[in-house]
């Protein structure tokens, strides 16, 4: 794509939807011989990465306002985190992907993007209880379905087994338990479960815990770039692999840890020691403290 090769009317869409100062960048861009599609933006729609203009990347917010006041939202997952999502579904070739909490579609859009890559006839099943305007449409995105339900208390009858499960929704410790409970059994044995704000909400956070603490799975847990535009924790994502399927060691809703939730409020603590750092640090003096003492 060159500059030249622009139509007036395309020209006049991205003035009017981007605003003047994304637009000039656009074509300095252009100009500069900066490629807008190639391999690493494949299948990607024109409506993501209009909308990736809008990031910023210093707080890791987006101004959806495209306004000089400073005013930035912070629903959508940072653009580092949608475009990791994209590249590890290219990287392990998923077919079939559920996620909850779709939101606007951000994450949604580039995973459904990405299984285009790999598998023609892949599915992207996404939750939500709110209909947002979305990022993506049935044009664009037909291996995307959206279910404005509930994630947990939905009908949805799963005859396939998902290669990813990608967790997002309302950072309670009992929703994402009960998320994992509901799907996990529907994981194959190898795939992965993201999780995003697992540093941010302690409630995700317990969570964790437990997969890390159940032998059929193996977890890391990454930092993320958000900063909120102030001090606080990064919302951070979690990779799981599950590799086995052996019910001795069930996922369940465990009880000492939602006596812990119910003393939690999200966002209250931000500033402080996320509860899986704490847990990340507690294990590691256990591993030392072993080292030290069979030497």
């Amino acid at each position: 794509m060159s500059f030249y090769s622009l139509t007036l009317p395309t020209a006049q869409f991205i003035s009017k939807n981007i605003g003047y100062k994304l637009y000039k960048s656009f074509f300095v861009k252009i100009a500069r011989g900066g490629v807008m599609i190639d391999y690493g933006n494949r299948n990607i729609s024109w409506i993501v990465r209009r909308y990736e203009q809008l990031y910023n990347e210093e707080k890791g917010g987006w101004n959806l306002t495209n306004s000089d006041d400073g005013a930035l939202d912070y629903a959508s997952v940072e653009m580092e985190v949608g475009r990791f999502y994209y590249a590890f579904i290219n990287l392990v070739g998923a077919k079939y992907v559920l996620e909850t909490g779709t939101n606007r579609g951000y994450s949604t859009a580039l995973i459904a993007a990405a299984l285009k890559n790999k598998n023609k006839d892949g599915k992207l099943f996404t939750f939500d209880t709110v209909a947002h305007d979305h990022l993506f449409n049935q044009k664009d995105f037909d291996n995307i379905i959206f279910i404005n339900e509930n994630s947990i208390t939905c009908k949805l009858d799963i005859n396939i087994q998902l290669d990813i499960l990608v967790l997002d929704s309302d950072h309670t410790y009992h929703t994402v338990i009960n998320e994992l409970i509901r799907y996990e059994k529907h994981l194959r044995i190898g795939g992965y479960i993201l999780m995003h704000d697992t540093l941010y909400y302690d409630g995700v956070g317990l969570a964790v815990e437990q997969l890390i603490n159940n032998h059929r799975f193996e977890t890391i847990t990454l930092e993320s770039p958000r900063t909120h535009g102030r001090q606080s924790r990064c919302p951070g994502v979690s990779i799981i692999r599950k590799n086995s399927d052996d019910m001795r060691y069930p996922l369940v809703e465990n009880q000492r840890l939602a006596k812990i939730a119910r003393n939690m409020v999200p966002g209250e603590t931000e500033q402080a020691e996320s509860y899986v750092n704490r847990l990340r640090r507690k294990r590691l003096g256990t591993d030392l403290q072993a080292e030290t003492v069979s030497t």
